[in-house]
C-alpha cells in the first residue's frame, strides 16, 4: 500500500453499498467461528445443568437397557453404553452440530445484511443513530474511494434486553449498541477501527447516551481484545437469540 494514501471515517454517504454488505459480511467469520465450547456453554445457559444432566441419565439408562438385552454383563452394558453415549455427544458436539451451525449462521446474515442495507440513509441516519464508514483514496477530492471499514449505533432496543444487560443496576436506560464494527483485513493495523470506536462513543457521548454495548461470538478472542483496549469490559455471555440450538455470545459494555 502507498504511504500517500488517505484513509478517511466519515458519517455514511452514497457512494456503494453494495461494497458496505461485502466488506461486513466477508470479514464476519475471520476470526471468529461456531465452536463446541459455545455450543456446550449454550445448552448449559438455555436448558440448565440438572435437565441437562436428567436427559445424559435417561439416554444412558436407555443404552444400558439395550446392551442387556444383547445379553451382555452389567458391567460390560454399562461401559458399553458409555461408550456409545461420549462417542454420541463427542461426533454431535465436536463435528455435526459446529458445521451445521456455522453455515445456519452465514446464510442467516447473508440474507440478513441486503435487507438491513437497504436504505442505510433511512435506517441508521437520523435522531440517536448513525452509520460511519471508513475510505481509502489516494486523494482527499479523489473520487475513486474505497470502502474499508464500518460502523453503526443505534438506540439499544431496552424492552426487548435480549443482551438481558438492563438487570445490572449501573446499566440503566440511555443504552447505545454498537454493531457492523468491520474492517477490511487487508488494511487491519492502521488504527481505523480505533478511529471508528472513537466517533461512536464521541457520538454517544454527544447524544446523552450512558452506555454502549455490543456483541460478538464468544470464540471471537480477538474482537474482544481489540473492544477491550478501546475501553468496552466484557459483561456476561447469552445465547444466541436467532436460532434453535443454542450457542453463546460475549456481551460488552462501555459506561461514559
Amino acid at each position: 500500500m502507498s504511504s500517500n494514501t488517505i484513509i478517511q471515517v466519515k458519517p455514511y454517504e452514497k457512494l456503494d453499498d453494495q461494497a458496505l454488505i461485502d466488506l461486513c459480511f466477508s470479514n464476519m467469520f475471520h476470526t471468529q467461528s461456531v465452536t463446541s465450547k459455545m455450543l456446550i456453554e449454550g445448552a448449559l445457559i438455555k436448558y440448565g445443568p440438572a435437565k441437562i444432566g436428567l436427559t445424559l441419565s435417561l439416554a444412558y439408562a436407555f443404552l444400558v437397557g439395550l446392551s442387556k438385552m444383547n445379553d451382555l454383563p452389567w458391567t460390560a452394558s454399562c461401559i458399553v453404553a458409555a461408550i456409545l453415549l461420549a462417542t454420541c455427544l463427542l461426533i454431535l458436539y465436536g463435528a455435526v452440530l459446529p458445521a451445521i451451525m456455522q453455515k445456519k449462521l452465514s446464510d442467516f446474515h447473508k440474507n440478513k445484511l441486503p435487507k438491513e442495507f437497504a436504505d442505510i440513509q433511512g435506517s441508521f441516519m437520523g435522531a440517536g443513530r448513525c452509520f460511519w464508514m471508513a475510505t481509502l483514496s489516494s486523494d482527499p477530492q479523489s473520487s475513486s474511494e474505497k470502502i474499508v471499514g464500518s460502523v453503526l449505533v443505534e438506540p439499544y432496543n431496552a424492552k426487548r434486553d435480549y443482551m438481558e444487560v438492563l438487570q445490572y443496576s449501573d446499566i440503566k436506560q440511555e443504552v447505545a449498541e454498537l454493531r457492523r464494527m468491520s474492517v477490511d483485513t487487508l488494511i487491519r493495523r492502521r488504527g481505523i477501527g480505533q478511529k471508528l470506536v472513537s466517533e461512536v462513543k464521541n457520538f454517544c457521548l454527544k447524544n446523552g447516551y450512558k452506555s454502549i454495548v455490543l456483541t460478538t461470538l464468544a470464540s471471537n478472542k480477538v474482537a474482544q481484545e481489540f473492544y477491550k483496549k478501546a475501553g468496552f469490559e466484557f459483561l456476561h455471555k447469552i445465547c444466541n437469540p436467532n436460532f434453535k440450538i443454542p450457542f453463546t455470545l460475549a456481551v460488552l459494555v462501555m459506561k461514559l
